[in-house]
C-alpha cells in the first residue's frame, strides 16, 4: 500500500489524492479539496480572484 499526505494539512490520504493546483503542487486530500481547492478554482474560473492573487494569498498563508 502507497500511502501519501496532503501537500495543505499534511494528513494521510485515504484512498486517492486530488490535485491542489492552483493552490499547490501535488495531491490534497478529499476534505482540502473541497474547503481550498474547489473555491479557488471557481473563483479563478469566474473571475473574481486572479492568479496573482492566489499567489499572494499562499505567500501571506506561508505555503508558498
Amino acid at each position: 500500500r502507497v500511502t501519501m499526505k496532503c501537500v495543505l494539512c499534511l494528513k494521510e490520504i485515504v484512498l486517492q489524492g486530488h490535485n491542489a493546483s492552483p493552490l499547490i503542487e501535488g495531491e490534497c486530500c478529499s476534505p482540502c479539496n473541497d474547503v481550498y481547492v474547489q473555491p479557488v478554482r471557481l473563483d479563478l474560473a469566474m473571475g473574481r480572484i486572479t492568479y496573482e492573487q492566489v499567489k499572494e494569498l499562499l505567500v501571506e498563508a506561508g505555503i508558498k
